[in-house]
């Protein structure tokens, strides 16, 4: 019998646990002190074992139940170890045999009479199915589109629907690759706070990125844990995110509403921005959840930029309720009730773009709420409409998301420009801001390969170029 190795012990509890909290998985690692005894390599593969398995859950459940006994019932702890296995026998480069042992063993301490299916169901899927992995790893490595949709579902281990809206979305070329790094971990990125120097990150290998005060970490671990998070002396945040906070601003702009402030992680990098420019911004930063408004208010005040924002709970689809023809009569806070030089819509969206970011993403996703008429198109539309009447005369609107989808994106743009409030605006090109100057060259040529011929900006997993999430921009020029 062979002996259950520590880090897939530690991800068979943690699955559990994580399963009963009901909880985001990468949040709930960062609260979990069960890998805290575990070695560096250990805690990479039981994180990397967790995460994968969430990430293609469907697709495990799927292969699982084609080699099941028709009406056999796994109990959750059995169906914990086994996706766990088999997600390690298709994704992962552990020799198969040692995949399958460990698999079984797994599924042993999960259930001991299950030992026996579990030997035989492993088996099976590391000689059918695993070599029906590799070969579709191949095909879309050599460029051959033969059997497109299919493989990037295979590889990927996502919904077929959103494999076929991505490569739709942003083309074969670009979709392609980033589905076949989805499971993958995600690139650690970070914003040094200005005045701070680089030794603060000596201990995780930092490399110098493309934006200002922006490194990536080469050995991130231990990062969440410091007090350098805690104290806001360094700021995680993916590099397209840090684009979208830099490229947000025009440099010209005394006031700016925040809309969508969540944690206050891009307040801050607004206000280092604006600072890197030399002139002095006050931002009033939006959002409907107010314990995420009271944690940014906390952080602001460790970024000590607290008396440069104010943090409002707002709904931003009130933005523009007239007291005269509202039902009922609304009447906007102070803080609110004047027009701003830039208006910055961090938008509610799907989540697409940060796949290897937020695992439960593809799996928990409606497909109808993402179509060109679902709730989430509508309410990114309402919110552009609402939050352009707050714009100042040839100030600027900004709209941002961390999805790649056409329908959230381009659509969401061009239907609010045919509205009445969207005719008096015209996009405005990104590379014509200040701000682009404070780019490193390897940034400008990013930034000058992720815009459309319209003007817009995606961000993201560009090959050889830039590992990253995907994130959408788009800036518009108020005309009239």
């Amino acid at each position: 019998m062979a002996k259950l190795a520590p880090a897939r012990a530690a991800a068979l509890d943690l699955a559990a646990q994580y399963r009963r909290k009901h909880a985001r998985m990468r949040d709930f690692l960062r609260t979990s002190h069960r890998m805290d005894v575990l070695g560096e390599k250990d805690r990479a593969l039981a994180t990397r074992l967790l995460l994968g398995s969430v990430s293609a859950v469907g697709e495990l459940d799927r292969v699982l139940a084609s080699y099941l006994p028709k009406r056999r019932h796994l109990e959750p702890k059995l169906r914990d170890a086994l996706r766990l296995a088999t997600f390690e026998i298709l994704y992962l480069h552990t020799p198969k045999h040692v995949a399958v042992s460990q698999g079984v063993e797994m599924a042993r301490r999960a259930s001991a009479q299950a030992t026996g299916l579990a030997n035989a169901i492993l088996r099976r899927i590391a000689t059918d199915v695993s070599p029906r992995v590799d070969k579709a790893y191949a095909r879309l490595r050599a460029g051959n589109d033969e059997c497109l949709l299919e493989d990037l579902v295979c590889v990927s281990g996502q919904p077929d629907w959103l494999c076929q809206k991505l490569v739709a979305s942003m083309g074969v070329s670009v979709a392609t690759p980033l589905l076949l790094h989805v499971l993958e971990p995600a690139p650690v990125y970070v914003a040094l706070r200005e005045g701070l120097s680089q030794d603060v990150l000596s201990a995780f290998d930092p490399y110098t990125s493309i934006a200002p005060q922006s490194f990536f970490l080469e050995s991130p671990a231990g990062l969440a844990a410091s007090d350098l998070v805690a104290r806001a002396k360094v700021l995680p945040a993916d590099i397209s995110s840090q684009l979208v906070a830099l490229l947000a601003l025009s440099g010209r702009e005394k006031t700016l509403l925040e809309i969508g402030q969540g944690r206050g992680t891009k307040t801050i990098l607004l206000q280092q921005n604006a600072a890197l420019l030399n002139h002095v911004l006050h931002i009033t930063a939006i959002d409907i959840d107010p314990q995420k408004v009271e944690i940014a208010r906390k952080r602001l005040v460790e970024a000590a930029v607290d008396n440069q924002v104010t943090s409002v709970v707002f709904n931003a689809a009130e933005l523009g309720a007239r007291e005269a023809n509202s039902e009922p009569p609304c009447k906007l806070p102070g803080e609110l009730a004047h027009t701003f030089d830039t208006v910055f819509i961090d938008a509610p969206c799907s989540g697409a773009g940060t796949l290897r970011r937020h695992p439960e993403i593809g799996w928990s996703l409606d497909e109808g709420a993402v179509c060109s008429d679902g709730i989430l198109p509508k309410v990114q539309k309402d919110i552009l409409v609402a939050a352009s009447r707050k714009v100042a005369a040839h100030g600027t609107l900004v709209y941002a998301t961390c999805s790649p989808l056409y329908e959230e994106d381009e659509a969401v743009v061009e239907a609010f420009l045919a509205t009445e409030e969207g005719s008096s605006f015209e996009p405005e090109d990104i590379v014509e801001s200040a701000v682009f100057k404070l780019l490193s060259d390897a940034g400008k040529q990013v930034v000058q390969k992720a815009q459309t011929k319209t003007g817009y900006a995606h961000f993201g997993y560009q090959l050889d170029i830039l590992d990253a999430d995907q994130h959408f921009l788009a800036k518009l020029r108020r005309i009239g």
